[in-house]
């Protein structure tokens, strides 16, 4: 049967249906991109659930399709409770509706009409205890909640977030997931060649002594304005802490590290990029004749 455009519901379909994996992908590419997720809904048939969401400044809603199940020990109950405890940290609360076999079938053929939202309503709102069983059936334990984040967090791709990364090397961070070592090496190069070329210091002044002369002391030759000198030299202290604690071992061992280890060094390294693009030649004085 043919659908007229105009009796769609606008609404924008992530995930594939029945692919747990995928579904929960889609909602985490959501959070992690920074979404203001504002209402959620699941809905449900029988013992398979998708969601809904309302989005700040988006138009139309979201429909992640369904991937997620209930009902028995698997991946698609294990996703359900990840979702809904990824998107309880959004919302105060997530309601849940019980849809038709219609309705469920135009959000896998991505095709939902304006009348099928009319199935949200109060006669078909599940109340009860429902949604906290779903996240309780596979394993959660509310005593263990150190367990509890590093199974969620396990969820999330290692990836470094370049709103923050500094314009010398978010190529770099492209290619960290592919090329760690070398993007990380050349990194701390660019940091150190950077520096050189601002103070004039000669090339064989590398590493902790090349920081140490240009950060340390009254009269070093970069400095930050307007903060005090005990934060000054902590900020120098930071150039020659994440030298020795991560660059120095990169460079003379072969390291085996796993890509979010990788990650976090790289954030390391970026905020040693901005705190040297925040530096501000130190005035010379003139010598008096």
């Amino acid at each position: 049967m043919l659908i007229n455009p105009k009796d769609l519901a606008k609404i924008q379909y992530h995930g594939d249906h029945g692919i747990t994996r995928s579904c929960l992908n889609a909602i985490i590419r959501l959070i992690q991109c920074g979404c203001q997720i504002e209402d959620v809904k699941l809905l449900t048939l029988g013992n398979f659930h998708c969601f809904l969401l309302s989005i700040e400044g988006e138009e139309s809603h979201i429909a992640i399709k369904s991937g997620f199940s209930s009902g028995y020990s698997g991946e698609g109950p294990r996703g359900l409770s990840y979702a809904l405890q990824f998107l309880q940290q959004h919302v105060p609360w997530i309601k849940e509706f019980n849809i038709s076999s219609k309705f469920y079938q135009h959000i896998s053929d991505s095709c939902v009409l304006i009348s099928d939202l009319n199935e949200i309503n109060p006669e078909n709102q599940v109340f009860g205890s429902r949604i906290r069983l779903y996240i309780h059936a596979c394993g959660y334990d509310s005593s263990s909640a150190i367990e509890n984040h590093k199974a969620l967090q396990d969820n999330f791709p290692s990836i470094v977030p370049l709103k923050f990364v500094d314009y010398r090397i978010s190529a770099l961070a492209l290619k960290l997931k592919s090329e760690p070592d070398s993007s990380l090496m050349t990194g701390y190069k660019r940091l150190e060649a950077a520096i050189r070329l601002r103070t004039g210091f000669e090339s064989d002044t590398i590493g902790v002594k090349l920081f140490t002369k240009a950060f340390r002391g009254d009269k070093a030759p970069l400095y930050w304005k307007n903060v005090e000198p005990a934060e000054r030299e902590g900020r120098a202290a930071m150039f020659e802490g994440i030298y020795m604690a991560f660059r120095n071992r990169r460079a003379h061992h072969e390291l085996k590290l796993r890509l979010d280890e990788e990650a976090r060094e790289f954030i390391l390294l970026n905020e040693l990029f901005v705190l040297e693009s925040q530096a501000i030649n130190r005035p010379q004085k003139q010598d008096i004749a």
